[in-house]
């Protein structure tokens, strides 16, 4: 099986895509302001870290021997492995709270760059934050079955995912209150 760092995905194919889409739409854009632009380049940025974290690293070529198919089904099981990292506490207590702690601020920037590009409600950050997660869960799940990918999927990753899009939407909503209280 051949395997393939995420940093050479994103240098050679991902990076130069996205360059181009960011140059298309900004000469589209031009009336946008400032912090529109930067929030934009922003959230380009946060995404090319987030594939990073999430899929790196990816293997190509089929491989399935020794796939464990009860643990990835009891996986999309919800807070079954919160619960049984809390039963079963390993001998480092701080993995639980690396898990819950990581998969949250991971998608704390997701939750305040998102409101600054687009007018966004409670409803819509929970539906755009489940939406992205579940993608990147999802596509967890594909490289483990078809590239036996050391990745672990678990559905719990995509409630501290979401949780993680609301406290930072949470944040925006409350820094956006303090400026216009400064604001004359």
């Amino acid at each position: 099986m051949y395997r393939i760092n995420s940093a050479f995905v994103l240098l050679v194919v991902v990076i130069p895509l996205l360059g181009m889409f960011t140059v298309a739409r900004w000469r589209h854009v031009r009336s946008r302001s400032l912090a529109y632009n930067v929030a934009l380049l922003a959230l380009i940025g946060y995404s090319l870290v987030l594939l990073n974290f999430t899929l790196s690293p990816i293997r190509f070529g089929l491989s399935t021997p020794g796939l464990d198919w009860a643990r990835l089904l009891a996986a999309l099981v919800p807070f079954r492995d919160i619960s049984s990292m809390m039963a079963n506490p390993s001998p480092d207590a701080t993995t639980l709270w690396r898990n819950i702690g990581g998969n949250i601020l991971l998608f704390v920037p997701f939750g305040i760059l998102l409101p600054v590009l687009r007018s966004v409600t409670w409803p819509r950050m929970i539906l755009a934050g489940l939406l992205v997660s579940i993608c990147i869960e999802s596509t967890q799940l594909l490289l483990v079955v078809f590239t036996n990918s050391p990745h672990v999927v678990s559905s719990d990753d995509v409630l501290l995912n979401v949780i993680g899009a609301l406290v930072g939407y949470g944040s925006f909503l409350a820094l956006r209150h303090v400026v216009e209280k400064i604001r004359p």
